[in-house]
């Protein structure tokens, strides 16, 4: 299965790309491998599994190990 994202959500410092995401209730930062893009979205090509939860909103000056909460 491809996995694919709204650029949005994807970061960048440096060379690399990267995805917050929520484990446990802390943000874990995770480098992800970009593929194509298309009318927003980008495949994710490394660094992402199936069911990971991937922050969608507020990820933008998170740190790796910062604790949050999900607001439904």
């Amino acid at each position: 299965p491809v996995i694919s994202l709204p650029i949005k959500y994807i970061q960048r410092d440096g060379t690399n790309s990267y995805v917050m995401l929520d484990v446990n209730g802390k943000a874990v930062k995770r480098i992800v491998k970009l593929g194509q893009s298309y009318n927003g979205i980008t495949e994710i090509t490394e660094g992402l599994k199936d069911g990971e939860v991937v922050i969608s909103n507020g990820q933008v000056g998170l740190m790796d190990g910062d604790k949050i909460s999900v607001v439904k």
